[in-house]
């Protein structure tokens, strides 16, 4: 009973790429109870096209549903690094200096401390460092001087 639906569900072209999976493993349609005549086909462009098409519609599905954002570090960014190991509850989550962004790519960041030290971590342990603008500065002076 098992073998029969395996044979029909392997026998039966998929929706997204319209070919049988075992069309898409071997490269040729499977024998079953129907007849048919082997003909070998190239690759075809227009399914290569198809998938792509599918993937992006599922990953762009799955990132709204997600509510996934790019992150905004990039290279020369101020950054806290995320303490790895907290002695309790009440210590802060972030280490105290601040590190610069050397390199980035994808969600694999090298930062670099004022001393030279060079750390790899994930995006997500890193936070960005606010920098302050002029606007800042300028109040903060004129309520030192008040």
């Amino acid at each position: 009973e098992l073998n029969k639906y395996l044979l029909m569900y392997r026998s039966t072209p998929h929706t997204t790429t319209k070919r049988t999976p075992s069309e898409m493993l071997f490269g040729y349609n499977i024998r079953d109870k129907l007849p048919s005549i082997y003909q070998p086909k190239e690759v075809d462009e227009e399914l290569i096209d198809r998938d792509k098409e599918m993937k992006e519609k599922g990953k762009l599905y799955a990132d709204e549903r997600r509510n996934a954002k790019l992150n905004p570090i990039a290279e020369g960014d101020d950054v806290l690094v995320k303490k790895m190991t907290k002695p309790n509850k009440l210590a802060p989550t972030f280490e105290p200096e601040t590190f610069k962004v050397i390199k980035r790519k994808g969600g694999d960041v090298v930062v670099a401390s004022e001393a030279g030290n060079k750390y790899r971590r994930h995006v997500t342990h890193l936070q960005r460092y606010p920098k302050q603008s002029e606007s800042d500065s300028s109040l903060k002076s004129s309520d030192m001087n008040d």
